[in-house]
């Protein structure tokens, strides 16, 4: 980064989750999931770090450690219809972020991701002039012209009709990926541009192996998250 800016972790989590609940502090190999987030960031060198939550016990977890600034919402960013992109905006108002300084966004749903995960997004978004944002994403594991929705009609359809299934050999189709909510990268100035959406139009991969790629929506994607921690980091072995 640049003499003059300033890099900002923001830990976005909001209270109330339905498919998973009470998904921040649920137990995560002896600590609450939200905690192997706050902990990684901690170890990491942010000018600031900013958990922007309505959860009260996940408050409580952080506010006594001076290293977080704790920071409740507006209900309008309470609710099932407020974006991350909104959070991103109000924290870098409310906290009087520059337009040149980072914000590095860290979700609670990742707890495999490792440190160099985090420098390794910080060090693209230097290579390509801090113009792009850095999004991480894993390799999808089935192609999206082999995915069905249930028609009108009760039957099955294909989802791109216009790509298959023709071909129904999973390795015959090109690889795609998912974002993974395991770091995104971008400078203020960068979210405040209007009518772009949280990854903009042309952001940069940071491909993060799908073994620490889990992201924790539903209670299966937490089993799996429990049973492949202790994250790897394979750049370690090489």
């Amino acid at each position: 980064m640049t003499e003059t800016s300033g890099v900002v972790a923001l830990i976005p989590a909001r209270a109330g989750s339905k498919r998973l609940p009470n998904k921040n502090m649920y137990p995560f190999h002896g600590k609450p999931l939200a905690a192997w987030t706050l902990e990684l960031a901690r170890g990491l060198f942010f000018d600031r770090i900013v958990v922007s939550t309505d959860d009260e016990p996940l408050r409580t977890l952080a506010s006594p450690d001076p290293a977080f600034t704790v920071r409740g919402r507006p209900a309008k960013l309470g609710n099932d219809t407020a974006t991350i992109l909104d959070v991103i905006r109000h924290v870098a108002d409310e906290q009087a972020l520059r337009e040149e300084d980072v914000v590095v966004l860290l979700q609670v749903t990742a707890p495999l991701r490792v440190a160099s995960d985090v420098t390794e997004a910080l060090r693209l978004f230097e290579a390509h002039g801090r113009r792009r944002t850095v999004v991480s994403v894993s390799e999808s594991t089935y192609p999206p012209a082999l995915l069905w929705r249930i028609g009108a009609d009760g039957g099955l359809e294909s989802f791109l009709p216009q790509q298959g299934p023709a071909v129904t050999r999973k390795q015959d189709h090109g690889s795609t990926y998912f974002w993974n909510d395991v770091v995104l990268v971008d400078s203020v100035a960068n979210f405040r541009r209007p009518g772009r959406n949280l990854f903009s139009d042309n952001p940069v991969p940071l491909v993060i192996p799908r073994e620490r790629g889990v992201a924790i929506d539903y209670p299966v994607q937490m089993t799996m998250a429990q049973a492949l921690f202790p994250p790897r980091d394979e750049r370690l072995s090489q």
